[in-house]
């Protein structure tokens, strides 16, 4: 008699956890997107996205990261959570930025010194941001979250391209001319690239073309326009 050969069945390879999905794509994003001030940082890109996507399950990772590398995750934590755990204070280091959020995970259990989550829990996950839920931030409570964001992921960048493409950049331009008081009040107290977004937001450019790459003599022809032009900050 002739046997019939048993056909295997081929195994299903374990899913990935989500702590291993996340840590395989952070280093796939860090791989495209090395820590070099002329590399934009590209948030772009459709791996940091596919982080983002994995939502609120990845949040205590991202923390648990954040103790390791304080400049990464501060806009993707923003855009999962929606939380904002920042003193006026806290905005003005990245420091300042890392320590607020640090404290926001220890308040929810999510950085025991266990290194998990309450109860042990490492998959625990955060809540969600919930259109009209909690306090609706003001304008000036909006403008500093995303200013304290951008200052801290891009400060240590040479490349003007990559500051002004970063999505917190864009999304103060996206809150419209109401804004151009506070981002000249931030270019008087810290001469930065604002010039981008005053451009977009007005329309106008003051800037002695001779003055080029010299971001002080560039901030006080803004400074002086906006006085001239009756903004008030």
């Amino acid at each position: 008699m002739t046997s019939i050969p048993v056909q295997q069945t081929p195994q299903t390879p374990p899913a990935d956890t989500v702590e291993e999905r996340f840590r395989r794509l952070a280093a796939a994003w860090h791989q495209v997107c090395p820590t070099h001030p002329r590399n934009p940082v590209r948030y772009d890109h459709p791996v940091y996205q596919q982080i983002v996507g994995l939502g609120a399950a990845i949040v205590p990772h991202l923390l648990r990261t954040l103790r390791e590398y304080p400049r990464d995750w501060f806009w993707a934590l923003h855009v999962i959570t929606g939380a904002d755990p920042v003193t006026p204070e806290e905005r003005g280091s990245v420091s300042g930025l890392r320590e607020a959020w640090l404290r926001w995970a220890r308040e929810r259990g999510y950085l025991l010194d266990d290194g998990g989550g309450a109860n042990g829990n490492t998959e625990r996950t955060a809540p969600t941001a919930r259109p009209g839920s909690g306090p609706v931030p003001t304008l000036e409570e909006k403008f500093q979250q995303l200013a304290a964001i951008w200052r801290a992921e891009t400060c240590y960048l040479s490349s003007t391209t990559a500051m002004v493409n970063h999505p917190a950049y864009q999304e103060i331009i996206g809150l419209g001319p109401s804004v151009v008081p506070l981002v000249l009040r931030e270019l008087e107290q810290r001469p930065a690239q604002w010039f981008s977004a005053l451009r977009a937001l007005t329309g106008a450019d003051p800037m002695d073309p001779a003055d080029r790459g010299k971001v002080r003599k560039i901030a006080d022809a803004w400074l002086r326009w906006g006085r001239a032009n009756g903004y008030q900050w």
